[in-house]
Protein backbone atom coordinates (compact mmCIF):
# COMPACT_ATOMS: atom_id res chain seq x y z
CA UNK A 1 0.00 0.00 0.00
CA UNK A 2 1.52 3.50 -1.11
CA UNK A 3 1.42 6.20 1.84
CA UNK A 4 2.53 8.81 0.09
CA UNK A 5 4.08 9.59 -3.47
CA UNK A 6 7.80 11.43 -3.69
CA UNK A 7 8.81 13.51 -6.79
CA UNK A 8 11.74 15.50 -8.11
CA UNK A 9 11.06 18.40 -10.30
CA UNK A 10 12.57 20.09 -11.90
CA UNK A 11 15.57 17.22 -12.04
CA UNK A 12 19.25 18.22 -11.95
CA UNK A 13 18.65 18.58 -15.80
CA UNK A 14 15.51 20.42 -15.91
CA UNK A 15 13.01 18.23 -16.88
CA UNK A 16 9.75 19.43 -15.40
CA UNK A 17 6.93 17.03 -14.53
CA UNK A 18 3.08 17.08 -14.81
CA UNK A 19 2.53 18.04 -11.16
CA UNK A 20 -1.01 18.98 -12.14
CA UNK A 21 -2.03 15.68 -13.71
CA UNK A 22 0.15 13.40 -10.52
CA UNK A 23 -1.62 15.26 -7.71
CA UNK A 24 -5.06 14.98 -9.42
CA UNK A 25 -4.17 10.95 -9.50
CA UNK A 26 -2.81 10.37 -6.45
CA UNK A 27 -5.33 12.74 -4.69
CA UNK A 28 -8.13 10.47 -5.85
CA UNK A 29 -5.97 7.29 -4.24
CA UNK A 30 -6.13 9.46 -1.25
CA UNK A 31 -2.12 9.50 -1.33
CA UNK A 32 -0.45 12.78 -0.55
CA UNK A 33 2.21 14.37 -2.74
CA UNK A 34 5.59 15.68 -1.55
CA UNK A 35 8.08 16.84 -4.70
CA UNK A 36 11.33 18.05 -4.35
CA UNK A 37 11.30 21.29 -6.17
CA UNK A 38 15.16 21.93 -5.07
CA UNK A 39 15.87 22.61 -8.70
CA UNK A 40 12.80 24.96 -9.32
CA UNK A 41 13.60 27.68 -5.96
CA UNK A 42 13.06 30.59 -8.76
CA UNK A 43 9.89 29.11 -10.17
CA UNK A 44 7.79 31.73 -8.71
CA UNK A 45 9.75 34.86 -10.05
CA UNK A 46 8.84 34.92 -13.27
CA UNK A 47 5.42 33.90 -15.67
CA UNK A 48 8.22 31.94 -18.88
CA UNK A 49 9.44 29.75 -15.57
CA UNK A 50 7.07 26.63 -15.45
CA UNK A 51 4.78 26.84 -12.48
CA UNK A 52 5.96 25.69 -9.46
CA UNK A 53 4.33 22.55 -7.57
CA UNK A 54 2.86 24.65 -4.77
CA UNK A 55 0.71 26.00 -7.22
CA UNK A 56 -0.12 22.67 -9.08
CA UNK A 57 -1.74 20.73 -6.17
CA UNK A 58 1.48 19.11 -4.17
CA UNK A 59 0.59 18.79 -0.63
CA UNK A 60 4.49 19.52 0.45
CA UNK A 61 6.74 21.30 -1.79
CA UNK A 62 10.66 21.62 -0.70
CA UNK A 63 12.94 24.07 -2.18
CA UNK A 64 16.47 24.55 -1.94
CA UNK A 65 17.16 28.37 -2.83
CA UNK A 66 21.12 27.84 -2.82
CA UNK A 67 20.83 25.74 -5.93
CA UNK A 68 19.79 28.23 -8.54
CA UNK A 69 19.42 31.42 -6.74
CA UNK A 70 21.66 34.08 -5.01
CA UNK A 71 22.11 32.49 -1.96
CA UNK A 72 25.90 31.70 -1.32
CA UNK A 73 25.16 29.02 2.11
CA UNK A 74 23.02 26.41 2.33
CA UNK A 75 19.73 27.49 2.05
CA UNK A 76 16.23 25.26 2.11
CA UNK A 77 12.69 25.45 3.24
CA UNK A 78 9.32 23.06 3.49
CA UNK A 79 6.21 24.23 2.47
CA UNK A 80 2.83 22.46 3.61
CA UNK A 81 -0.03 23.58 1.31
CA UNK A 82 -3.53 22.91 2.20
Amino acid sequence: MCRLFLLTSPTYDGVVSDIKTIAEVVHRHKIPLIVDEAHGAHLHYSKYFPVSAADLGADIVIQSFHKNAAIYDSDGGASYMQ
